[in-house]
């Protein structure tokens, strides 16, 4: 057997009885010596700071622009309450398990000139931590300038993320050779590396493993039924990366924090954004310029169009489609009430099938749906996911290291980080983490 890897990007190395595991400075490699090639199955765990850079928007120039652009154009009435909520949304992401630490939080702090104490910083409740980040956000606006809000939590969020490289970088890795059980030993926290779960699977898994888990766990009636269902993902996939993670982030804190807002003038207005742009944060009652990325949204509009047809002619009715729909959300509501880890991503897959469903009824003309069918879809699909978002409410508090196993990773940089998970070189498969 024959295993080349590049000897500087090598951290540790371990090796059980059929699999060796290799830790790089971008993730881990996991070869499977059963395999019969010559280098054996090769799977690759990508780095938690990945996830990390994608959750604090610092994978893109302009990522955290879009929070403050979509949500002022969503409620371009309300600018105090918008910042309220900007703030209340990098709060929540900043919390994350997995994201948030002390050690990281006490050297940020340090960064922006805010001295406190061990025991201060360790003493501080969730009230306090979001006090003292707040004040930091306040004090770096009024030096900098009123327009400069989402520049300052853009900055902020920089810093805490450098620093939390330099807190967790990876270090060695911890192997239960009884259970096959792997671990990533961090300068201050481990990770551990789990499956994808089958929600994740769903909506960044291959087609092949997509299909595994419709035929186990989806009540799916026929091959048609699984091939309407993949089109169903491919458009909801293609909104969300449209959209960006702001558009979920903003429906989550306008549907659980005061004020709250009702769901569907929460989704028309994040649609209307695909349709004309955003609004000026400077002028509310008055569209921007038409951005950069106008050509992109022209080109988002034709693609979708051409994919809900697309849909329509594989489903044959539109009531083949709702049939399958209906099918999935209750898979989705299983996932949610037996798994509390996975939570988050049953929330984001529910809220694109909300705004797929919306999409469509707006294009309903164009994409050969009758009255009845708009009836339907409203009747048997919309109300039923309004109804779910109604009793979510506050996600229940789960033990520290069940939350973590929300953050899985991926090394992709063509695609949001948990995309593709755990891959064969060729295929895919999964990770998690914990402090």
């Amino acid at each position: 057997m024959s295993i080349s890897r590049e000897n500087d990007s090598i951290i540790d190395v371990k090796l059980s009885s059929n699999k060796i595991w290799i830790l790089e400075r971008d993730g881990v490699v996991l070869h499977n010596l059963s395999d019969p090639t010559e280098s054996g199955e090769c799977n690759f765990f990508g780095s938690l700071e990945q996830v990390v850079a994608e959750r604090l928007f610092q994978n893109s120039e302009h990522a955290g622009n879009d929070i403050l652009r979509l949500i002022n154009s969503v409620f371009p009435f309300a600018k105090e309450h918008n910042h309220n909520r900007v703030n209340s949304i990098f709060m929540r992401l900043l919390s994350l398990p997995g994201i948030f630490h002390k050690s990281v939080l006490g050297a940020t702090f340090s960064d922006f000139k805010k001295h406190i104490t061990d025991f201060e910083l360790h003493s501080l409740d969730p009230s306090g931590v979001r006090e003292e980040i707040i004040s930091i956000i306040e004090h770096e606006e009024a030096s900098r300038g009123p327009h400069s809000f989402i520049y300052c939590w853009k900055n902020f969020c920089s810093r805490y993320f450098h620093n939390w490289c330099h807190e967790n970088a990876p270090c060695g890795l911890l192997l239960d050779s009884s259970t096959d059980a792997i671990g990533l030993i961090r300068k201050s926290s481990v990770s551990l590396l789990r499956h994808l779960s089958d929600t994740e699977i769903l909506s960044y898994g291959s087609v092949d493993e997509t299909g595994e888990i419709t035929r186990q766990r989806i009540n799916l009636s026929s091959n048609l039924e699984h091939e309407v269902l993949l089109e169903v993902l491919r458009c909801t996939s293609h909104l969300s990366q449209q959209l960006g993670n702001a558009a979920s982030a903003i429906f989550y804190e306008c549907s659980f924090h005061k004020p709250l807002i009702c769901p569907e003038q929460i989704v028309r207005s994040i649609l209307k954004v695909l349709e004309v742009g955003y609004i000026s944060c400077v002028s509310l009652l008055v569209l921007e310029k038409r951005l950069a990325n106008h050509n992109t949204n022209t080109k988002c509009s034709t693609d979708m169009l051409l994919s809900l047809r697309e849909l329509y002619r594989k489903a044959g009715t539109w009531d083949t489609f709702v049939d399958v729909v209906l099918k999935y959300l209750k898979f989705l509501e299983s996932q949610k009430n037996e798994n509390g880890s996975d939570r988050e991503s049953v929330f984001e897959s529910i809220f694109n099938i909300l705004l797929l469903l919306n999409y469509m009824l707006k294009l309903s003309v164009q994409i050969h749906m009758s009255p009845d069918d708009v009836s339907r879809v409203q009747l048997k699909l919309i109300q039923p996911i309004q109804q779910v978002f109604k009793k979510w409410h506050k996600p229940f508090e789960l033990p520290f290291i069940s939350q973590f196993s929300l953050l899985q990773t991926d090394s992709s940089t063509n695609q949001r980080p948990w995309d593709l998970g755990l891959r064969k070189r060729a295929s895919r498969g999964t990770s998690s983490s914990s402090q």
